[in-house]
């Protein structure tokens, strides 16, 4: 996931069409915001903080469901 995380690449940097792509990820999302944060003006930033947002929302939500149907499973046996 490193390597799809933005650490090694600007996404400034991407064709267009492969920064499209890039930016599915909320990992690079949330790496361009800190970017922008830490370099300020001197690149152009691509992000979409309400992405990031709901993915996390969504992931947090499957997570704890599924944690809750495990307790349900264990507490059966």
């Amino acid at each position: 996931m490193i390597i799809f995380s933005g650490v090694a690449f600007v996404a400034d940097a991407l064709p267009p069409n492969v920064r499209e792509v890039v930016l599915w990820g909320p990992q690079i999302n949330a790496l361009e915001f800190l970017r922008e944060g830490w370099f300020g003006s001197l690149f152009r930033a691509h992000y979409d903080i309400p992405y990031v947002i709901i993915f996390n929302l969504v992931l947090s939500f499957v997570g704890l469901s599924l944690v809750r149907q495990v307790g349900k499973d264990m507490g059966e046996e």
